[in-house]
């Protein structure tokens, strides 16, 4: 059996800035019909009245919606609905009219009894001037809109602007039937108050008796933005089903309604509404499903939290860059190496010479002086001075490569520390996403086992 699933709260930016709830979230339902919708306001100070005029697009989402329902039934055209084809898009088409002219009609009926205040005029920062020549009027009352209609043979979902529709099906599947509009993205969106709304609204029916549903769920942005993909979204939405099979969806409304508000401060800090049906009988029996399912979402957020801080890494590129500075620093320790080793060869050499000299003066003392004291008569720069003068110039030499070699170390040290800590942190990371792929994938293999 079905119930309605209904809760709204105001957005924790809202709070905080002294704005008002701009969500707007409505429910009926009787033996034949169950009609949900949700609306979100503009948040913008050019639309003074987004509150309003999304809670008159619930109103008049409930109200055509129904009357829709009785003209297909007394008319015997619900065959015609769940057609494909021109006669469909007619008769949706004639809906969405009627709901347009509905909150155009009551938009314009507000304005006209109660006239912008001085306060709202001065929020109005681009459209005024507009809005004093009588054009655009509608923008005032700016907002989207999402609605469904459930009877025992059908379900109708119209949309226009952003939020989501999400549908979950008897076979343990979900998704979201109503084409998406690319013009939504981020801030921006269409709305009911565009000049080509009628054009604009997408819809989408789901035969009941081919494809049984579990539940339908409408959400504001609000919703969305509390989550960085619509896989997380979804996720959420099975919790929210395992609750209601196991709770009732009465004690689901009144969980959320005391959760959303904590869920909008951590999340999007925007309003937030939920609306739709849920089966929690039905519900129950896809728990082992659903959490399954989420597993799988919960492990793809793992590796995709992984790849993308390995992939911020890499971007950075300071791996490379510790790298080439550990071999900049390596190269310049082995040079200063080369260059110690060079300088002690020559040392010694210089020194075996003078070495060798010495004892040849020292075996031929009185021949070696006659002739050193002849040579030097001729030749300033005499060999022995020469050697001495060497041996202490490569002395230096050495002791400066010896130097030059320490601060080498010492610095290629520092490189190698920073490139083997960087280095083990990538290959840390690069292991744990192995592993959580492979976690993936293991999951992945037990989903398609259970199907």
């Amino acid at each position: 059996m079905y119930a309605m699933l209904s809760a709204s709260t105001q957005g924790y930016d809202h709070i905080r800035r002294n704005a008002p709830c701009e969500d707007a979230g409505a429910v009926t339902a009787d033996d034949t019909r169950r009609i949900f919708a949700v609306s979100d306001g503009h948040g913008d100070p050019n639309c003074p009245r987004a509150a309003f005029g999304a809670r008159v697009a619930c109103d008049a989402a409930l109200s055509e919606l129904s009357g829709f329902c009785d003209a297909l039934r007394e008319n015997d055209w619900e065959a015609r609905l769940l057609e494909p084809g021109k006669d469909r898009d007619r008769l949706v088409r004639q809906l969405v009219v009627s709901v347009m002219a509905k909150w155009i009609r009551t938009v314009n009926a507000d304005l006209e009894e109660s006239p912008l205040t001085e306060a709202e005029r001065a929020a109005c920062d681009r459209y005024l001037e507009r809005y004093d020549r009588g054009e655009r009027l509608e923008h005032i009352y700016g907002a989207t809109l999402i609605a469904g209609l459930m009877t025992d043979r059908y379900l109708l979902l119209l949309q226009q602007g952003d939020g989501r529709c999400v549908v979950f099906h008897a076979d343990g599947s979900a998704d979201e039937p109503v084409p998406w509009d690319d013009r939504c993205f981020a801030n921006v969106t269409t709305s009911l108050c565009s000049p080509d709304a009628v054009e604009s609204f997408r819809y989408a029916v789901v035969d009941l008796e081919a494809d049984p549903v579990v539940a339908c769920m409408l959400a504001s942005d609000g919703v969305e933005d509390s989550f960085p993909s619509m896989e997380l979204m979804i996720a959420y939405c099975r919790e929210l089903l395992a609750y209601a099979a196991e709770h009732g969806v009465e004690a689901l409304n009144a969980h959320l309604n005391e959760t959303l508000p904590d869920f909008s401060r951590t999340g999007s800090g925007d309003d937030v509404t939920l609306c739709g049906v849920i089966d929690p009988e039905r519900a129950a029996e896809f728990n082992e499903v659903y959490e399954r399912q989420n597993a799988v979402v919960r492990q793809q957020g793992v590796v995709a939290d992984l790849e993308a801080r390995m992939d911020s890494m890499r971007g950075m590129g300071k791996l490379d860059a510790l790298k080439a500075r550990y071999e900049d620093a390596r190269q310049r320790a082995e040079q200063a190496r080369d260059d110690l080793t060079a300088a002690q060869g020559a040392l010694d050499a210089y020194s075996d010479d003078l070495m060798k000299l010495e004892e040849a003066e020292a075996r031929e003392p009185e021949t070696v002086l006659a002739i050193t004291r002849v040579i030097k008569s001729f030749i300033p720069d005499f060999r022995r001075e020469a050697l001495q003068r060497r041996v202490e110039d490569m002395t230096r030499a050495r002791d400066e490569a010896q130097t030059r070699l320490e601060d080498a170390r010492q610095a290629l040290e520092v490189r190698e520390a920073e490139y083997d800590a960087y280095r083990q942190k990538w290959e840390d990371l690069e292991s744990r996403l192995n592993e959580a792929r492979e976690a993936l994938e293991a999951l992945k293999g037990e989903e398609t086992d259970a199907s």
